[in-house]
């Protein structure tokens, strides 16, 4: 039976599979903070995942939940740096570099799964967390700066200088 770690805190687990990533389960108490994060995976998990990604790293985080957070977090950050964001909202195209690949794939955490990782697999990811972003700010009424400041003030948005 799938479960969540039991420590000092408890732990969000994640593990890998050949098509993506599952999030353990457990029987949690009704008041339980991470019972919240669990029925969002559970609805849709690469639209929690996306979210999980402005947040700041917690104790809760399983090192692989970690990883995931860090390719999330640094999506993010790509996207929120696209120069011509407004304009283009959900027609915005990202792509991890090789090197950022690369450095991923340094930092795979030993956990269930972690062979599964590899480059496709990364692309893959990345690929379903910018389908969740594309899909959210193409039903947003706000900017995209309204859109990430909602989520994460600490986020600023590059936006285009005009010259008259």
């Amino acid at each position: 039976m799938p479960r969540i770690k039991k420590q000092e805190e408890q732990q969000l687990c994640a593990y890998f599979t050949p098509s993506g990533f599952v999030i353990e389960e457990d029987l949690l108490e009704p008041q339980d903070p991470l019972k919240t994060w669990m029925e969002q995976f559970k609805a849709d998990k690469y639209r929690a995942l996306f979210h999980l990604g402005f947040l700041e790293r917690a104790k809760w985080f399983s090192p692989s939940l970690e990883y995931l957070h860090h390719v999330t977090e640094l999506l993010i950050i790509k996207i929120s740096q696209q120069a011509d964001l407004e304009i283009s909202r959900e027609r915005v195209q990202v792509e991890l570099r090789n090197d950022e690949v690369e450095r991923l794939k340094d930092e795979i955490p030993f956990a269930i799964g972690m062979e599964y990782i590899d480059t496709d697999w990364i692309r893959r990811l990345s690929e379903e967390l910018l389908t969740v972003f594309q899909t959210e700010i193409r039903d947003y009424d706000g900017t995209v700066n309204r859109y990430f400041a909602d989520y994460n003030s600490n986020i600023n948005v590059a936006g285009r200088v005009f010259f008259t």
